[in-house]
């Protein structure tokens, strides 16, 4: 769900720019910055449940297969490609592997 709010949050633009910096340089999203961005997306308080939940399921991957298709996904060509690549990442649905302006 997007919230307008979280966006104007002057640490939202900084983490938000940062990273958006690392994955066009790197091409790929560590353990650690996935986390950051589910920390991020799944802010506000009504979706402490969902960041929990989605947080375990990410720490059911290696940092290698993260780092693996995560690198994949932002090389593919087609947007139904990286869709799914990220997809095939546990926890990871439709609204965290969108193209958006972190990624593209």
């Amino acid at each position: 769900m997007y919230d307008a709010e979280m966006d104007a949050e002057p640490h939202n633009l900084k983490l938000e720019e940062d990273l958006g910096d690392k994955f066009r340089e790197t091409s790929k999203c560590t353990k650690e910055d996935l986390k950051k961005i589910i920390e991020w997306k799944f802010d506000a308080p009504r979706l402490a449940g969902r960041r929990k939940l989605i947080t375990a399921y990410i720490e059911e991957s290696t940092a290698d297969f993260i780092a693996r298709t995560t690198e994949e996904g932002f090389r593919a060509e087609e947007d139904l490609e990286r869709l799914q690549k990220f997809k095939s990442i546990k926890g990871i649905g439709n609204a965290l592997a969108k193209r958006n302006p972190i990624i593209s």
